[in-house]
């Protein structure tokens, strides 16, 4: 996934997220008059206007027949790091279903074309391509972008186009309550132009801004995704001590063109000359811990420094594992769930081991003192166990039943998470097989 995105998808609260739902997260815009409703306080106020704002600014956006839009877009490519990749780009789209995107860095160039022809993925340096056939509405071309890996080979972090092709609220709501949290900040100026300033939570500690112009037609004149650097491991260079906000990536310079004018070939998918074909530009990706198999054994190296082999319980107990780590926010929401759901059954044979992932013993121990947990700790500072059990993605729980197998393997944290473990336990202590069922849904992590 591109640079930017990827980093505040992986190191924030939900930053995690699948690609149907980075697509689903929508940059909106506005109609021409907006009535606001009013509130009984000064922050309701502003909540209630975030609101009406991202829903007037939506329906603007799905009632236009074409429109082009051009724009800069700047990522951060790690953490701290001062060091960031500027995309410039623009993206043409003619109802219901024409449609384009290309983008240009210093690292390639991208075209994405859904038309006449059917749909094609181009990357243009690597002079490849990946084809389907055309999608009949623009909400279909982000399945396409799925499946052909597309996200993975542009350098733009794909924000745009994405709002675009899915202009709907309910994209834009939080986890996991499922609410459209947006609160207006106030008017600020933006190359000239006053536009209204509208922050979006989209999960804990990870934001979208929003500056809506407020003239005749209020679209977006930029737009940032804000992650909290606390949840970020310590250390790292250009992190604010203490926390804050950061940005991972941000669109500037935007410009509209309503309606749109195109070129003849402009919605045309034309492979080009000499490129090869391929199926997808999706990276091989480790393969998924499989259920029914033996568990991977390793020695328990507790945060007290107390090992345990394994294998000393295998047989004995229903194990369950939960690979986490303090600075990402699904993990931190999973595990006090995975202490209290655990807890219940300490009278049958069941017991919990938190594996952090990669972290020293003073940040575990002063997370867990801050946030009041007293979970069994099992240490993994070379990751070496995460990558026994094909961790990819975190928070990730396995459960190994008594026989000493893989029974069940959840990645991220989604709603239902804790009544579906509890059941999980149950049904083990009731002696039932679950390896063979199919498993629980992964979300972000």
């Amino acid at each position: 996934m591109r640079a930017g995105l990827s980093f505040a998808l992986q190191k924030g609260a939900s930053y995690r997220m699948s690609i149907s739902r980075a697509a689903q997260v929508a940059l909106l815009g506005a109609v021409l008059v907006c009535a606001l409703p009013l509130a009984g306080t000064a922050a309701a106020q502003d909540q209630q206007d975030g609101k009406a704002l991202l829903t007037a600014f939506t329906t603007y956006l799905a009632g236009l027949d074409s429109f082009r839009v051009t724009y800069s877009c700047k990522t951060v490519d790690e953490p701290g790091a001062e060091q960031s990749t500027t995309v410039k780009g623009s993206l043409s789209v003619r109802k219901p279903a024409f449609y384009r995107f290309q983008c240009k860095a210093d690292e390639g160039e991208w075209i994405e074309v859904n038309g006449e022809g059917g749909y094609i993925a181009i990357d243009v340096k690597g002079a490849k391509y990946a084809t389907r056939d055309a999608a009949d509405s623009l909400d279909g071309i982000m399945e396409l972008t799925g499946s052909t890996g597309a996200t993975y080979g542009a350098p733009d972090p794909c924000f745009l186009n994405m709002m675009v092709t899915v202009p709907n609220l309910d994209f834009l709501k939080s986890e996991p309550d499922g609410e459209v949290n947006a609160k207006l900040l106030g008017v600020e100026d933006v190359g000239g132009k006053q536009c209204r300033r509208v922050a979006v939570t989209l999960s804990e500690g990870v934001e979208l801004h929003l500056w809506l112009d407020v003239g005749r037609a209020p679209l977006a004149c930029k737009a940032s995704l804000l992650f909290d650097a606390s949840q970020l491991p310590p250390g790292l260079p250009g992190v604010p001590e203490g926390g804050g906000m950061m940005e991972a990536f941000s669109y500037t310079d935007m410009v509209w063109q309503i309606p749109g004018e195109f070129a003849t070939d402009e919605f045309t998918a034309t492979p080009p000359e000499g490129a090869e074909q391929v199926d997808s530009f999706m990276p091989e990706q480790p393969a998924q811990l499989q259920t029914g198999i033996p568990a991977p054994e390793f020695d328990i190296v507790t945060l007290d420094g107390d090992k345990t082999p394994l294998t000393d319980l295998l047989g004995e107990k229903i194990i369950v594992l939960d690979f986490w780590a303090t600075w990402c926010g699904p993990c931190r929401e999973a595990l006090p769930i995975l202490i209290k759901v655990t807890g219940e059954f300490k009278d049958e044979n069941i017991v919990f081991f938190a594996v952090n992932q990669q972290e020293d013993a003073d940040t575990i121990g002063a997370f867990l003192e801050k946030e009041g947990l007293k979970p069994t700790v099992a240490m993994d500072p070379e990751g070496k166990i995460g990558e026994a059990y094909g961790v990819t993605g975190i928070p990730q729980s396995v459960i190994i039943g008594m026989d000493g197998r893989v029974q069940v393997v959840h990645v991220g944290f989604t709603a239902g998470f804790e009544e579906q473990l509890r059941k999980n336990l149950e049904d083990l202590v009731a002696g039932k097989d679950l390896s063979a069922e199919p498993q629980p849904a992964g979300g972000g992590g």
